[in-house]
């Protein structure tokens, strides 16, 4: 009688690719398929699914399939002999057979195998143990085989799987015993199947550079039908120095993450391989700020707010912002001050002041420190005052205050006008400059 049992392994796939020489001025490898099996016999069987040949864009073509099969069938077995006689030649006989097929190539092994003891006592009636008993252990018996073919190759070509399927059945015998118990356990099939396709090789793999800055080992046609940059045959991806995307800031203050030489034709500032827009790490964007000296800086708009300036805008150049402009600004007490149009204006006097007038009238009046009144300038007279008093009017002009001098009455430069003395010389106090 007998006893079986046992489980059921599935085989992973490992690829490789060996050079075997050159022929004729051509290079042909072995690409090589090797696939583990376990399985219980009673008989029993396997499918174990296996990649076609790929010949990759016509880089390689196939000459030879071959199929090896390297297998075991095991089991664990005891016997006892139940005859009243001993038997000095008790000895256990495997056999049967282990099949193999990949498409047209397979092959068909027999097993037999004989395991002596050195005999074994008539049945002392217990069963299990004593002299007529004996525990083979694990008896296992190997197979290797192949076969081969360099025809009818079409049907291994493509990019799909082709099924090998692996069979094997068998039994035990005691010899040399008119009468015997055996009992057998885990009775397998277990080993590797390999599928080797020779093939000559056109040309070969390279670096293959893709936009996320990877890179794979293939075959030029495979690189650039998914979209990559072929780095040469033989090129490695350790020296390919595939580009690396990183941060890239814009004049407007965003960021993008991106390869340098794309920033660059963008108009940004690539911040270096393997940077990241995490964090915000651009700087903020500048514009023109309009200062209240009438003078113009590229700042940004917490830099223009500090100087008590006006933003014009987020990449606005100072050459084209229409900064209100600043020049002598002449009181009616004869004072003269650089100041802006807008602020001179302030008191309703109308302007001569020739050219662009001011973007914004709300200047702050912290403006003003930026516009103090020149010691050693002045308009040309004091006016006085009248007995009843008068409005201390501003009259701007799109000139720097002049210095003192005594012959600036005959000057044509002069900036601010003379003071005009009251009709009435009891009324009036003076103070000529």
């Amino acid at each position: 009688m007998g006893r079986h049992s046992g489980r059921l392994v599935l085989g992973a796939a490992l690829a490789s690719i060996v050079a075997v020489g050159a022929h004729g001025g051509t290079t042909e490898a072995e690409e090589v398929h090797r696939l583990a099996f376990d399985f219980p016999l009673a008989p029993g069987m396997q499918v174990i699914p296996i990649s076609k040949f790929d010949e990759r864009g016509g880089s390689r073509r196939l000459l030879q399939v071959t199929l090896l099969l390297d297998a075991a069938v095991s089991a664990d077995v005891t016997a006892e002999n139940d005859a009243p006689d001993p038997a000095p030649e008790f000895a256990l006989s495997l056999s049967g057979f282990v099949t193999s097929a990949f498409g047209s190539v397979e092959t068909v092994t027999g097993v037999s195998e004989t395991f002596e003891t050195d005999g074994v006592a008539g049945s002392d009636g217990v069963t299990g143990s004593g002299p007529d008993f004996w525990d083979f252990g694990t008896v296992i018996a190997i197979v290797v085989d192949m076969d081969t073919t360099l025809t009818a190759l079409d049907g291994f070509i493509g990019t799909g799987l082709l099924d090998a399927e692996v069979f094997a059945s068998g039994g035990f015998v005691i010899t040399s015993a008119t009468d015997s118990t055996l009992t057998f356990n885990d009775f397998r099939a277990a080993g590797t199947v390999s599928v080797i396709y020779r093939h000559e090789v056109l040309f070969t793999e390279g670096g293959c550079c893709f936009d996320d800055g990877s890179c794979t080992y293939v075959f030029e046609t495979e690189c650039l039908a998914a979209g990559g940059s072929f780095q040469g045959e033989l090129v490695e991806c350790v020296s390919a120095a595939c580009p690396q995307p990183g941060a890239c800031c814009f004049p407007d203050g965003t960021c993008d993450e991106d390869f340098a030489s794309t920033c660059g034709n963008e108009g940004g500032v690539y911040q270096g391989a393997g940077t990241t827009c995490v964090g915000d790490p651009c700087p903020p964007p500048v514009g023109a700020c309009c200062l209240g000296d009438g003078t113009c800086q590229e700042t940004t708009i917490e830099e223009c707010d500090t100087l008590a300036g006006t933003y014009a805008g987020n990449q606005v150049l100072c050459a084209d912002a229409d900064c209100p402009p600043a020049g002598a600004c002449c009181f009616g007490d004869g004072v003269c001050t650089f100041m802006l149009v807008d602020l001179c204006e302030s008191g309703g006097v109308s302007s001569e002041a020739t050219g662009s007038s001011a973007t914004r009238s709300n200047v702050p009046p912290s403006a003003r420190a930026a516009t103090a009144t020149a010691p050693a300038r002045s308009c040309s007279r004091k006016i006085a005052s009248t007995s009843a008093g008068s409005t201390r009017a501003r009259t701007w002009r799109a000139k720097a205050c002049r210095a003192r001098s005594s012959a600036r009455a005959a000057s044509p430069a002069g900036v601010c006008r003379s003071p005009v003395r009251s009709a009435t010389p009891a009324a009036e106090s003076t103070s000529a400059i």
